[in-house]
């Protein structure tokens, strides 16, 4: 009996063990994992605490980019801003793109697209948000209008964050990546070329970024 308890004893131990080392292997394996993605999520968030730090500085020194704007990497369209959309919504108050700050904060999250730049570009374009097609057909840029026809040809969207985030991707897609079909660089004078028949439309949409941007320095709101 005691010989037979013996075997027993040895068979189940046999297809155990195994069974446990697996199962330890595993739980190491998810221990490991997870002490990974925590060291990357910390590095990420290093880097962003460092980034936010320099564009920080940047914007403390606008002033002195005030006539040399086509050398500060803040005026890029893909420097990305790291501002919050609570900071994004102080820029827009009184305007008609009031609390669509989460829209652009998203919008430079997803797309890495620079928010203070969509923004520009949105109140260029709309008129502060108050023209005909922005209140109308909630197209905050105008968005595939032409000079002929502006209002008919523009596109119509459900909402106004529909339109930021459908601009965003469009924008980044076709003229601010490398195999985008009207790609010319990375600079808003680049991008100038073929989204705007206006020549001086990237100086226009400069001169917008540096005035929120001597507001976000006077209002610290970055």
């Amino acid at each position: 009996m005691k010989i037979k308890n013996k075997i027993l004893a040895l068979t189940i131990a046999t297809v155990m063990i195994p069974q446990i080392s697996f199962a330890c292997s595993n739980e190491v394996n998810e221990i490991y994992l997870k002490n990974s993605q925590i060291s990357m999520l910390i590095e990420k968030c290093k880097e962003e605490i460092y980034r936010k730090k320099e564009v920080k500085q940047m914007i403390k020194n606008v002033e002195s980019f005030r006539n040399d704007m086509y050398s500060s990497p803040i005026y890029n369209p893909v420097h990305i801003t790291y501002i919050s959309s609570d900071g994004l919504n102080k820029l827009l108050e009184n305007t008609g793109l009031e609390n669509l700050g989460e829209s652009f904060y998203k919008a430079e999250e997803n797309y890495g697209i620079n928010s203070v730049f969509l923004i520009s570009l949105a109140m260029l374009e709309s008129g502060n948000g108050y023209s005909r097609i922005a209140t109308e057909k909630n197209n905050l840029f105008g968005y595939n209008s032409n000079d002929s026809n502006p209002y008919g040809d523009s596109f119509a969207f459900e909402t106004k964050e529909d339109c930021i985030d459908y601009v965003a991707d469009s924008i980044k897609r076709n003229y601010l990546s490398s195999d985008g079909k009207f790609f010319n660089g990375y600079s808003i004078e680049a991008m100038n070329i073929n989204y705007c028949s206006k020549d001086n439309w990237h100086e226009q949409i400069k001169d917008i970024m540096y005035n929120l941007y001597c507001e976000i320095n006077e209002r610290d709101i970055i």
